[in-house]
């Protein structure tokens, strides 16, 4: 199903109601959105317990699942998944989603009752907007991103990656089933044998994200991550087609060039998207969108790439997001130093800092290696901050609700369990990463499509844990596992590439273009009533971001998406009680 929304009550009028209706297996009803990726081992598992049926379709399994692992299912389904099941015999609810939280779940739960909805628009909309939730807000603008079980509504909560929870009469409880926390070192004698590996698990990533029928499109961006998964889905004769997001002005942006070369490798229906024709901040949201994202401020393209879909009755996209964290692309940051030090192999420490400096491209000396890369992040991990955030003042801000909400101490890292070694929790707080952008900016979309994300498959990322460091790691440049095990399948162009377009450019040419947007910013802003922002500041701020000059597109992204979306709330809330009782009357 493509969304579902669900109330369970318990007392006087104790029942289960859901919409869609959910399918039932005896006394335990089930919902779920999104696909499993292990249906053929999970179906052999149910040959092997006794299990009478042949072909059991995805709620059957999650039945079945439930009932041999309980809330634990989640470390025995792979995929991409958001599943509540309520077992009557029990008369509790069980909420459980993939382990990197890919598919969403959102819930608020009272002594009688709990409402919960793979859409957080829906549940707002079933239960009232109530109050802002000011620590939600608080990371949103001094990090533009927020971690954790909150959400902007104090009374509905974010099921966490890695948990299950569990409401039974009237209580609620939390359990921990993250896996990724101890991974086995994986050790070859042969190097060739990593290679192997890694295109084993990538092909059976991209083929386990495949349906078995319906059309299937490839997000194609000219990088290593959606060409390769391209290459991969060629390879194993999917029927698959190629959408690519195209600059005709934003020549920084532009990846043509490297879009072309894996077309003539892999000479696949290709459909262009012109991001340049739909630039950001040109128009205002069409609908609520129920939390500050980037498609509260990119609803131009949102728009022209869903009717594209819609159009050709596309039924998946293949994506390569993840990649950069999983298969270490982008930034090089050898953090693994920092175990070498607290397990005191300093001699090794010391050989890898000089190869690390001599490496650089300004010739940093060895001393700073290891004060950037083993002390620094040891102190870090050792007071469970996150790795590589850094505060940074945010000019607009006022502070006073810099100083109320403590913009300082946000660096903490409290949504991901711990990891036994500072080098495997910087690559799990750069997958987590991935995984919430991905959770909040590509599933607010209520289509008939599905987005689905082979390079973050559980097993890809246990297998890049498990890897040694010196096989996926080094000074000479980013990738090498990857670049080294796709020698002949992707084009030299692509593999040998070091460089990715920038794409800040059509964000400020879309705000100088549209005075629409920049009223909507400015004139009467909420964040400003709120006591958030200063108006004198903010004002500025959005004439400087016209021409580029900001501390960032990221932080002032954010900030203008919480404005617009104060005012959607406001719009919503007015109408919130004739919403509200239609809703809970659809529901139930």
């Amino acid at each position: 199903m493509r969304e579902f929304l669900g109330c369970m009550t318990f007392g006087g009028e104790a029942g289960f109601a859901a919409k869609p209706a959910a399918a039932v297996f005896g006394r335990r009803s089930v919902l779920h959105r999104g696909f499993i990726a292990n249906c053929a081992w999970l179906a052999a598992e149910a040959r092997r317990r006794g299990h009478a049926g042949t072909e059991l379709a995805d709620a059957e399994l999650f039945a079945l699942a439930y009932e041999w692992w309980g809330t634990e299912l989640s470390r025995h389904v792979l995929g991409e998944y958001a599943v509540a099941i309520c077992d009557g015999d029990q008369q509790r609810l069980v909420l459980a989603h993939d382990e990197l939280g890919l598919m969403p779940l959102f819930y608020t739960a009272a002594s009688h009752s709990i409402s919960f909805a793979s859409h957080l628009d829906d549940l707002v909309m079933e239960t009232g907007v109530g109050d802002v939730d000011e620590e939600y807000i608080a990371d949103w603008f001094a990090r533009a991103e927020h971690f954790g079980d909150r959400t902007p509504y104090s009374h509905i909560r974010r099921l966490l990656p890695g948990q299950s929870l569990v409401w039974q009469r009237g209580r609620t409880s939390r359990y921990d089933v993250w896996t990724l926390a101890k991974v086995v070192p994986l050790i070859y004698s042969d190097v060739r044998e990593y290679d192997a590996h890694l295109r084993e698990v990538i092909t059976d990533a991209v083929a386990s994200a495949t349906p078995p029928a319906g059309k299937v499109w490839c997000e194609l961006s000219g990088g290593l991550d959606s060409s390769t998964v391209l290459a991969v889905a060629s390879r194993l004769g999917i029927s698959v087609e190629a959408v690519s997001f195209v600059y005709s002005q934003s020549y920084t942006a532009d990846e043509q060039n490297f879009i072309d070369a894996v077309l003539r490798r892999y000479p696949v229906p290709w459909h262009p998207l012109d991001v340049d024709s739909a630039l950001p901040f040109t128009e205002l949201p069409r609908r609520f969108v129920a939390e500050p994202s980037v498609w509260v401020v990119n609803d131009a393209f949102d728009r022209i790439y869903v009717d594209l879909l819609e159009r050709h009755d596309v039924n998946v996209v293949l994506t390569g997001e993840g990649g950069d964290s999983v298969l270490f692309g982008d930034v090089q940051q050898p953090y693994y130093f920092a175990d070498l030090l607290l397990r005191g192999r300093l001699r090794r420490l010391w050989s890898d800092a000089r190869r690390w400096a001599e490496a650089s491209d300004g010739r940093r000396s060895p001393t700073y290696a290891l004060l950037a890369f083993a002390v620094e992040p040891s102190v870090r991990y050792m007071r469970s901050e996150t790795l590589e955030y850094r505060a940074m003042p945010i000019p607009w801000v006022t502070r006073r609700f810099a100083d109320r909400m403590h913009f300082a101490r946000r660096r903490r890292a409290p949504w991901l369990p711990p990891s036994e070694s500072v080098g495997n929790s910087y690559i799990l707080q750069r997958i987590m990463r991935s995984a919430n952008l991905i959770t909040t900016h590509m599933h607010h979309r209520h289509v008939a499509c599905e987005f689905r994300n082979p390079l973050l498959y559980r097993p890809l990322v246990e297998f890049m844990l498990a890897v040694p460091w010196e096989q996926k790691l080094g000074p000479s440049g980013d990738r090498l596992l990857q670049r080294r095990a796709f020698e002949g399948i992707l084009p030299g162009e692509t593999l040998r590439r070091t460089d990715k377009g920038g794409s800040d450019q059509p964000w400020y040419a879309g705000l100088d273009s549209s005075p629409l947007w920049r009223r909507a910013l400015t004139t009467q802003p909420r964040i400003v009533e709120r006591g958030w922002v200063r108006l004198d500041e903010w004002r500025a701020t959005v004439q400087r971001a016209r021409v580029g000059r900001t501390i960032g597109i990221g932080h002032f992204r954010a900030s203008a998406a919480i404005e617009l979306w104060l005012q959607q709330l406001e719009r919503t809330s007015a109408a919130g009680d004739h919403a509200v009782a239609n809703a809970a009357m659809a529901l139930r």
